[in-house]
């Protein structure tokens, strides 16, 4: 009977966010996540600063080599689960309360096992993946630690999920800051007792979203306590699911193999300039999240070809001004004088593959909102060809430009491959949906 009530309660709030989420609208909520992103972006290149003005050229580009593997083990372990708990839960979250439920802990499960076997091959694997990218000692350490790392994050993305299927986007917001926060609190305090380096470093990263997630876990009784059987949930999700995990494969090679292309031809220091380049376009892309962030559990629940165009039509606006304001900046001589006034004079080298890279953040700004498009029409498979040709383009480019040019050449190569990339994908999915019929069949929602 408690348990009644208290999903009695739950539903009844569950209606009242989603009616605050629904008059806050998309440029509301598209304003939240972002502001709460903006003050993420603005930690991390806090605890960014701190981590290079202090350990050097040398110590962060085994930082950045270590992230990276996180970043590539995180995608592993989320096995597309990530977009399709959205696409598949977000739609029940009102009309079937139960199955709800049981989708998100299906969903919760089944990461849990994949990152748990992703966490103890990558572990076991650490060494070799040191010895081929880093020369440090510490490399190791690092590599293995990055890991741990990815299995935290990916539990944190479970929160995130959820968080995103109910259009809690305050309550997001408040999580992701005091996530990003805590990350930097800790940074600080290994400076200030003597200990960073970038296995601790690391370890930092790892610490604040496993805490996130147990905050999480333990504020939501209710659904810890339903044992039901989610099986038949789990494989629906799965089924779904396949064609984004094919497409995570696809996306953790090309998005940091510029990354491990620098590290396996060049020295860290290189890996450590390039990698604050990266980092300054981050607040850009992470504008690109956001909005994706607020569409995806609307445009999961599309079901004709006029709504999808119109919500499309929306967003361009946003998107195109922002891609102009990005590329206007970086025409200007104030990445020159910034650069080494905020990183040091070491990281001077960082303002011309900024300036590339700019290119690139443009592309996805644009583009990815777009991707969407392939939900409601339930065509994943058109991302995966996408991203497939995205693949070929980004290990030409660094296989031909890297190895002769360094950092330019990783810069270079990723613009050019992510601008011919992302213009390819928008015209598969866009192809896919004027083929489509002016409503949507329905799908697993």
């Amino acid at each position: 009977m408690q348990a009644t009530k208290r999903h009695s309660r739950r539903e009844m709030a569950m209606k009242g966010n989603i009616r605050t989420a629904q008059d806050s609208g998309f440029l509301g909520n598209t304003a939240i996540t972002y502001s709460s992103d903006l003050v993420s972006a603005l930690l991390g290149f806090v605890s960014v600063v701190l981590i290079a003005r202090t350990i050097g050229p040398a110590g962060y580009g085994v930082f950045a080599i270590s992230i990276a593997v996180m970043g590539i083990a995180y995608e592993l372990s989320d096995f597309g689960l990530d977009p399709g708990t959205v696409k598949f839960a977000a739609p029940l979250y009102l009309k079937d309360g139960p199955r709800y439920r049981r989708v998100v802990l299906a969903s919760l499960r089944i990461r849990f096992l994949v990152s748990t076997a992703v966490l103890i091959a990558g572990a076991s694997l650490s060494w070799a993946i040191s010895d081929a990218l880093t020369d440090d000692g510490q490399g190791t350490i690092a590599v293995a630690l990055a890991f741990v790392g990815a299995f935290t994050t990916s539990l944190f993305a479970h929160t995130r999920a959820v968080l995103q299927c109910e259009k809690m986007f305050r309550t997001l917001a408040v999580v992701r800051v005091g996530t990003t926060g805590g990350t930097t609190v800790i940074l600080i305090a290994l400076i200030l007792i003597g200990i960073l380096t970038p296995p601790t470093a690391i370890l930092g990263y790892a610490a604040t979203p496993l805490a996130s997630f147990a905050m999480f876990q333990l504020l939501r009784r209710d659904q810890r306590e339903d044992r039901t059987d989610v099986r038949e949930d789990a494989e629906s999700l799965l089924r779904f699911s396949r064609w984004m995990f094919a497409i995570t494969i696809l996306s953790v090679v090309f998005l940091r193999l510029d990354v491990i292309f620098l590290g396996a031809f060049w020295t860290e220091a290189e890996v450590g300039v390039y990698s604050v380049a990266l980092t300054l376009v981050f607040p850009v892309t992470q504008l690109a999240n956001s909005i994706v962030t607020v569409l995806m559990p609307d445009i999961s629940a599309i079901t004709t070809k006029s709504a999808l165009y119109s919500q499309m039509r929306k967003v361009s606006k946003v998107t195109l001004a922002m891609a102009a304001i990005l590329l206007a900046f970086a025409a200007t001589a104030l990445p020159d004088e910034l650069i080494p006034l905020v990183f040091g004079d070491d990281f001077s080298e960082s303002a011309e593959p900024f300036k590339i890279l700019c290119i690139t953040a443009s592309a996805m700004l644009i583009a990815k909102p777009f991707y969407l498009a392939a939900y409601p029409i339930d065509k994943p498979k058109i991302l995966f060809h996408g991203d497939f040709v995205k693949l070929v383009l980004h290990t030409s480019a660094y296989a031909i430009l890297v190895p002769t040019l360094g950092v330019m050449g990783a810069a270079w190569g990723s613009a050019a491959a992510m601008g011919f990339g992302s213009a390819i994908s928008v015209a598969l999915v866009f192809a896919a949906v004027q083929k489509s019929p002016d409503v949507f069949p329905p799908t697993t929602r």
